[in-house]
């Protein structure tokens, strides 16, 4: 074990021809060398049709056995990265670059590239799914009752003609 955690090992050799022994104590120093990335997370994959642009959908991270790593997120052209311009990471944070419809789409499919300060990386596909939300609805047109005269307390039949955005 490394008892002083400086990944110095005291190793004592021990050399026999049969006859005669020789002992010799070595310190071996190991060093730590970087590996890649396994894996990557998206907290909330997610967003509201009615978003605004720029919009902060979930928090990217990295799983890597080099504990105190630092990463760095992009999207990347690849295998399930069609939708990339839809969207921008800023600071580990993925955002809405567009406004989404969910009628016209409410499925999006990026690519990201996690890279370690080593400049070692991994990538991963995710899906973005865009949530409905019930639009306002707006009058188009008010189509009066026929032209004729009417009696006080008579009710009046009017046709309302109501729009969804799309």
């Amino acid at each position: 074990t490394d008892v002083g955690a400086d990944n110095v090992y005291n190793v004592t050799v021990r050399v026999s021809d049969g006859l005669l022994t020789a002992t010799k104590d070595v310190a071996v120093t190991v060093t730590n060398v970087n590996e890649a990335p396994s894996d990557i997370a998206l907290s909330a994959a997610a967003i509201a049709e009615t978003a605004a642009v720029g919009t902060a959908i979930g928090t990217l991270s990295t799983t890597d056995v080099d504990a105190g790593n630092t990463f760095t997120y992009s999207l990347v052209a690849g295998a399930g990265a069609t939708d990339n311009a839809a969207f921008r990471i800023e600071g580990g944070v993925l955002k809405s670059a567009v406004s989404f419809n969910y009628e016209v789409k409410n499925s999006y499919s990026i690519r990201v590239r996690s890279t370690d300060q080593g400049g070692l990386s991994t990538e991963k596909q995710f899906t973005v799914t865009v949530t409905d939300v019930a639009e306002p609805l707006a009058i188009d047109r008010v189509v009066p009752p026929t032209s004729r005269l009417y009696r006080a307390g008579e009710v009046l039949q009017f046709t309302v003609v109501l729009t969804r955005p799309v």
